[in-house]
């Protein structure tokens, strides 16, 4: 007859019944072995790996704007001994910590949330940081309720055991932690708008993807891909963009507006003199502003002259060409009469 152990039972009776006997959700003060500490910043950030004893916690420090932070999450990997003891351990989350500067590891804050943790090899909490996350439970996740942790505030991951009589493995067991920030699929756009210099400061109408920008001197929050943007001004032309934002990164853009005022540039052979509106052209490949009308622009070489009239626009870009072309083709012999006699 095979025999059975009930001491998997009487651990998990044991496990609860401490668990139980701790205090209700509220602040309170704990010691931690060691404590390490993960900084995520606002931009870019990245999967950190630890390794955490069986009273040890880490300090997730959180970045002060968390715009593009959806929430944070913490895998465990247990280690086989701790999984040969079901109910042996157990983790809390904390916010509002108090300590972590000071010299030990006597702490005090505002516990989130205290579970036994699961008899597998993987566990991953979802810590929410934003109500509409979009987390989902399944058997290796658990998701926390949203936490309001206030700025500047480190959230506290720790483990620790709840049930006395473990044997000496436990002191040397460490639990492969990783700490993952979780992105909300956002990005960052700041649009920098210049203009002439010794100019007025134009009044900036802002409209991205169709939808006006009340304040355009802002970092604008936007879903990562491809958006356009279109700034006009009274007396300056409207410009309009295409950029792409990526996730959890800040995409930046300078527009340099320019004036209705027409302008215009010629192109021709070195040789050749030009006049607009029997004025010389000094420098004809430079860009040059004119007034609104019609113009007539000359193209003189040796004893020979070539005259064009336009008629220039507001907002409007011009180019004057001459060019000199020759043809060629085949000239073929006719062909001969009949005789004479």
């Amino acid at each position: 007859m095979k025999r059975t152990s009930a001491f998997p039972i009487f651990c998990l009776f044991a496990a609860w019944s401490a668990l139980s006997a701790l205090p209700p959700l509220s602040a309170e003060s704990f010691r931690v072995t060691r404590a390490e500490t993960v900084d995520i910043p606002l931009l870019n950030p990245e999967t950190v790996e630890l390794s955490l004893g069986y009273n040890d916690g880490v300090a997730v420090l959180l970045p002060r704007d968390r715009i593009f932070l959806a929430g944070v999450e913490i895998e465990v990997k247990s280690p086989e001994t701790v999984l040969q003891y079901p109910g042996a351990m157990a983790y809390a989350v904390y916010s509002g910590l108090s300590g972590l500067s000071e010299t030990g590891y006597d702490f005090q804050g505002e516990k989130l949330a205290m579970e036994m943790l699961p008899a597998k090899l993987t566990f991953v909490l979802r810590i929410p940081l934003q109500e509409n996350h979009g987390f989902k439970s399944d058997p290796y996740t658990e998701v926390m309720e949203p936490v309001p942790a206030p700025e500047d505030e480190p959230l506290f991951f720790r483990l620790f055991p709840v049930m006395k009589g473990l044997p000496e493995e436990f002191e040397t067991a460490s639990f492969l932690v990783k700490v993952r920030p979780v992105l909300n699929g956002d990005g960052g756009f700041r649009l920098q708008v210049s203009h002439p210099d010794g100019a007025e400061q134009p009044v900036l109408s802002v409209r991205i993807d169709e939808q006006p920008v009340d304040d355009p001197g802002r970092m604008m929050v936007l879903p990562q891909g491809a958006h356009h943007v279109a700034v006009s001004a009274e007396k300056y032309r409207t410009e309009v963009r295409t950029f792409t934002v990526e996730q959890a990164n800040v995409t930046e853009m300078t527009l340099n507006l320019k004036e209705t005022t027409p302008t215009v540039v010629f192109a021709s052979p070195d040789n050749v003199t030009v006049t607009l509106d029997g004025e010389p052209v000094e420098n004809p490949q430079e860009s040059r502003r004119i007034a609104p009308g019609k113009h007539t622009v000359t193209f003189s070489v040796g004893g020979y002259e070539l005259h064009r009239q336009f008629t220039a626009e507001e907002g409007r870009d011009y180019s004057v060409s001459m060019t000199v072309d020759a043809e060629i083709s085949e000239v073929r012999p006719q062909p001969a009469g009949p005789e004479q006699p």
